[in-house]
């Protein structure tokens, strides 16, 4: 299974093409299982079309579930977290952002997976909204109540599906990370 989740700079009808040609890049690419080298080859493709008028970010990961592994690359997104025993990693890759350097470096990264690990994957437009109050949630914010938010939907998940494996495993961690 491949994901990608990118965050497009600016708003509006340019940022809506640049987030189609993405998204056309990645129905094609997504094939090579390689999230560094799919990168790269978006990247090419930004930096032709968008003469570097517009960026984005992009995480690319491809999940094994026979062997329990993800291969991952970043491109400047928002560093996702890991939350392995009730307590959160960041996942730190420094990068460039597509269509901003014309040889970026992009490396796979390898991680092993346990059965009830969860990866949370976000833009920052999640950090930088306001709760009912007013306030910014913020990186910190975040991170403190992650984990309680992960166990807290967990128990609605196994109570309304049971435990399982396999497929069901897969179809979870799309729910968990899709509500965030």
């Amino acid at each position: 299974m491949a994901v990608l989740i990118g965050d497009v700079s600016g708003h509006g009808p340019s940022a809506a093409l640049v987030v189609a040609v993405a998204k056309g890049l990645v129905v094609h690419l997504a094939e090579q299982f390689n999230p560094s080298t799919a990168l790269t080859s978006m990247n090419q493709v930004f930096m032709t079309l968008l003469q570097k008028k517009k960026m984005m970010t992009a995480f690319f990961l491809v999940v094994d579930s026979a062997s329990s592994t993800m291969v991952y690359a970043n491109a400047g997104h928002t560093y996702p977290n890991l939350v392995k025993k009730g307590e959160l990693t960041v996942i730190e890759q420094a990068s460039f952002p597509l269509g901003v350097r014309i040889r970026p470096i992009y490396t796979n990264i390898q991680m092993n997976l346990d059965l009830n690990d969860t990866l949370i994957l976000y833009t920052d437009g999640l950090v930088e909204a306001r709760d009912l109050t007013g306030i910014s949630i913020g990186y910190e914010r975040f991170m403190e109540i992650a984990p309680s938010k992960i166990r807290e939907l967990r128990r609605k998940q196994r109570s309304q599906s049971g435990s399982g494996f396999g497929k069901q495993r897969e179809i979870r961690s799309l729910k968990m990370m899709s509500l965030w």
